[in-house]
């Protein structure tokens, strides 16, 4: 009670009083399966919203450092007869960067023995990013210009044709979970993106 006492007495944004709070519980070692769960889907959708692959390594090998950091209370245990939460969350995230680094190797590999011919379609090559391709998207498909009633066919179909600056080969899970979850700024960034599309329309 007193470290959390002490997270209250701090002033801390919300991003950073969601890390202090979970390091907290690391250290108590709070180790019910349903916190277990919360936390790895936390940090499942963070890893997700970014836009590449190596991105998401880079932030599971970050989280995964920050939680071998933390020392646990000793003797204290919610359930004494489970492994800790540190250790399972770090299993579990070991498990997820082994994933992701045999797909991205696999997606090398594949890059490098199939080279593009001329008759494959080269991806459309977008200076917007994953969330505002994700708002144009999300435009389309709710006033039926886009006539698939599928969202996830047509995101897997998307990804397949279209790359940003900063990622390739665009990640479905990112792209989905951005389509769900648009915030305020992308929005506006979007919006100065059809003004000017409207005002080319009109001197055309």
């Amino acid at each position: 009670m007193e470290q959390l006492q002490q997270l209250v007495d701090k002033k801390l944004t919300d991003s950073e009083l969601r890390m202090e709070l979970f390091m907290t519980i690391i250290y108590m070692n709070y180790n019910a399966t349903n916190l277990f769960v919360a936390c790895s889907r936390l940090i499942a959708k963070t890893c997700y919203e970014h836009e590449s692959t190596k991105q998401q390594l880079h932030y599971l090998h970050l989280i995964r450092k920050i939680i071998t950091q933390v020392v646990p209370a000793p003797k204290l245990a919610f359930r004494p007869e489970r492994p800790s939460l540190q250790k399972q969350l770090k299993q579990w995230i070991s498990q997820e960067i082994t994933f992701l680094q045999t797909k991205l190797d696999l997606n090398q590999n594949i890059s490098l023995e199939t080279p593009l011919t001329d008759t494959e379609i080269k991806k459309l090559h977008t200076h917007l990013s994953v969330a505002q391709l994700a708002c144009v998207l999300k435009i389309y498909m709710e006033t039926n210009a886009i006539k698939n009633e599928s969202i996830s066919e047509v995101i897997r179909s998307f990804v397949k044709l279209v790359r940003t600056d900063n990622s390739r080969n665009i990640s479905e899970d990112s792209l989905r979970i951005k389509f769900y979850n648009l915030e305020h700024a992308t929005c506006e960034r979007v919006k100065e993106l059809l003004r000017r599309q409207l005002d080319y329309l009109d001197n055309v």
